[in-house]
């Protein structure tokens, strides 16, 4: 008797109760979600699409279509512009790909110069995010409720967006939002604790955004 109390202690030892604060707060998967390339097949039929609007639509930014929970697979919304048409078109993803039309596109003929080309994104979101969750994971930090993921090519001058916002996003730049859920607290969901973590998509310099 005495030698299995002794076992089934050592036992709990190197278990996780299903009390404990490691049980509760299980450590960040990466592998719980899924993030694929971006730029592959389903960008170009999205180009393709919005330049039946508008032939000279661009890539500008695009964005998970919706923040993704554990187990769920990251799908894309691209958002165009056009220099003729001095309008913003976001094309949305799924069994169907649709464009509609998002605003106007206020930028001065100067700025359309400095918008850098598609091809110039030299690290995909797949990439990216193995860089942003390794070093998440690496943090310690605990299991997100959800991932939201965007890339912005350019912004304009004369956007004043940024303010609203927690961090001022910059260009070229991966963004990965990590939230959790706070049941004990009583701000809204978009306000929920988050973590972020940018990746260059020239060259895969990570850095932490907010912590």
């Amino acid at each position: 008797m005495e030698d299995a109390e002794d076992g089934n202690t050592g036992g709990n030892a190197t278990g996780a109760d299903a009390t404990s604060p490691a049980a509760q707060n299980p450590r960040f998967d990466p592998a719980s979600f899924t993030v694929g390339d971006a730029l592959g097949q389903t960008y170009q039929q999205a180009l393709a699409k919005a330049q039946e609007t508008a032939p000279d639509a661009a890539l500008f930014a695009l964005r998970t279509s919706h923040a993704i929970r554990p187990g769920e697979a990251a799908a894309w919304d691209y958002l165009f512009a056009s220099q003729k048409e001095l309008r913003y078109y976001i094309a949305f993803t799924g069994d169907v790909i649709s464009v509609s039309e998002l605003g106007k596109c206020t930028m001065k003929f100067a700025e359309w110069e400095r918008v850098p080309a598609a091809d110039a994104i030299k690290v995909d979101a797949a990439a990216a995010y193995e860089t942003a969750s390794s070093a998440a994971a690496d943090s310690a930090m605990g299991q997100p409720a959800e991932l939201y993921a965007y890339l912005i090519l350019y912004s304009e001058e004369a956007d004043t967006g940024a303010e609203a916002y927690t961090y001022v996003d910059e260009p070229m730049n991966w963004y990965f939002e990590f939230s959790f859920d706070s049941p004990e607290s009583d701000m809204p969901s978009d306000q929920a604790a988050m973590a972020v973590w940018s990746v260059s998509a020239e060259t895969g310099a990570l850095a932490r955004v907010v912590e």
